[in-house]
């Protein structure tokens, strides 16, 4: 998966949850600006394969206070 896949479909699921209020994001420039921008007013479809391909439910994997230090 490209960097920019990524973003989109990280921004897309935060664009699309009713909970969220806002989303802060840094960028290096305005070309990244207006992709990421893009990324949000036309969000993609976060509710297909990516996700469920991501899922997990191994504790050891998705809780951070069972990780390695």
């Amino acid at each position: 998966m490209s960097k920019a896949y990524l973003a989109d479909l990280a921004l897309s699921y935060a664009a699309t949850r009713p909970w969220l209020d806002e989303i802060v994001i840094g960028v290096t420039s305005a070309a990244e600006l207006r992709e990421l921008h893009g990324a949000i007013t036309e969000p993609a479809d976060v509710h297909g394969d990516p996700w469920t391909r991501l899922a997990s439910h191994d504790l050891d994997l998705i809780d951070p206070r069972r990780w390695p230090r």
